[in-house]
């Protein structure tokens, strides 16, 4: 990972997996020639992301609006995963796109393409969709729009301002610097609420490409392999307004709202987690599109429908579904010398955490 450029004056610490060979596009915008972001911005122009103003100008440090980000963020994802998003679901999402005071004229497809995908919400908006976008905003796009895999439980010192970004993009923050899409200000703050230039998110985007271009390349460390989860200990303490909890072995840890968290088998709520503290446990978690933190008192015997099987790194992702109707992701090693459950098979297994040790 290249850390961009102290010449950014230290205040954009956007850099993430930066090319080793980053080349130079002749885009020629007049206002970028001796700014710091040329190449970044060059780059993305070439890529078809963005695109300049008339007289030749870019405006690289004008703040980016939310539907110009949200622009951006399709382009770069489709970039990378050409096909990934539908791009003809404007009218379907034309009233609400209007009501957010999105340009009828560009700007309906990018966004219906983005809450189609489930990678924008309303709530995102604090303001119509012409308004300036913040950090956390944009960066949650990006990861989902990506379909990351994203932490339920992410370590509140993944930035030191967690306590400042919401609670509802903590495991997209998390994924964020995880996967070098953002790493944060040289003090390792992410400033979740800083408002994003033209240039910054033209480099966050350009960065993005080369980062997962890097990220596929991995062999072997494929969702699950990556993300599962294993640790015994107790809990030490919970803050129900930060939704934080702290374990024996060190490890604090931020809870995203729509987590599923399971205790012994049955669904309880963040605040239930109080009593269970100084019980010795089994900690497990798995980041995926269904994000689950389980939580066991003693190994368990469980079953289900199996909804989907797949090889991923050293394990196989089959996914449960339970009898309160939520799908769960266990890891399954492919060593372990049991067959492999078929999709639609009723199975009953013994698990620790997300990986089962056993099936009966």
């Amino acid at each position: 990972m290249m850390n961009k450029k102290k010449i950014l004056s230290c205040a954009l610490s956007f850099a993430l997996f930066a090319s080793a060979g980053l080349n130079t596009y002749a885009a020629g915008f007049t206002d970028t020639e001796n700014h710091w972001s040329a190449s970044f911005v060059e780059r993305a122009c070439a890529e078809n992301i963005v695109s300049g103003y008339p007289g030749g100008v870019f405006k690289p440090d004008a703040k980016v609006s939310h539907q110009e980000a949200m622009t951006m963020v399709c382009k770069t994802v489709e970039s990378i995963l050409p096909g990934k998003l539908n791009m003809n679901k404007a009218d379907s999402y034309r009233s609400m796109l209007l009501g957010l005071d999105f340009d009828p004229s560009w700007a309906l497809p990018f966004g219906a393409a983005l809450f189609d995908a489930g990678a924008a919400y309303k709530e995102d908006f604090s303001g119509t969709a012409k308004d300036p976008a913040a950090r956390q905003t944009i960066g949650a796009w990006m990861v989902r729009a990506l379909d990351l895999p994203i932490a339920p439980l992410c370590e509140t010192d993944c930035f030191t301002d967690m306590s400042s970004i919401a609670s509802r993009y903590f495991g997209e923050a998390w994924a964020l610097k995880h996967y070098g899409l953002m790493t944060g200000y040289v003090d390792g703050s992410l400033g979740p609420a800083n408002q994003v230039t033209r240039a910054e998110f033209a480099t966050v985007c350009v960065n993005t490409l080369d980062s997962m271009a890097k990220l596929s390349e991995k062999n072997g460390k494929h969702k699950l392999a990556d993300c599962l989860f294993l640790k015994t200990g107790t809990i030490q303490s919970i803050d129900s307004k930060t939704n934080a909890i702290s374990f024996s072995w060190g490890g604090s840890y931020c809870v995203p709202e729509d987590a599923l968290i399971i205790v012994d088998g049955s669904y309880v709520d963040f605040a239930s987690l109080a009593s269970y503290s100084g019980q010795n446990l089994v900690v497990s978690f798995l980041y995926d599109q269904q994000s689950a933190l389980v939580i066991q008192t003693k190994p368990l015997a469980e079953s289900g429908k199996v909804k989907s099987v797949a090889k991923e790194g050293d394990f196989y992702n089959i996914g449960i579904l339970t009898g309160s109707g939520h799908v769960v992701n266990y890891a399954l090693s492919m060593d372990s010398g049991f067959k492999v459950p078929a999709e639609g098979a009723k199975v009953s297994f013994i698990a620790q955490g997300v990986e089962i040790l056993e099936i009966i």
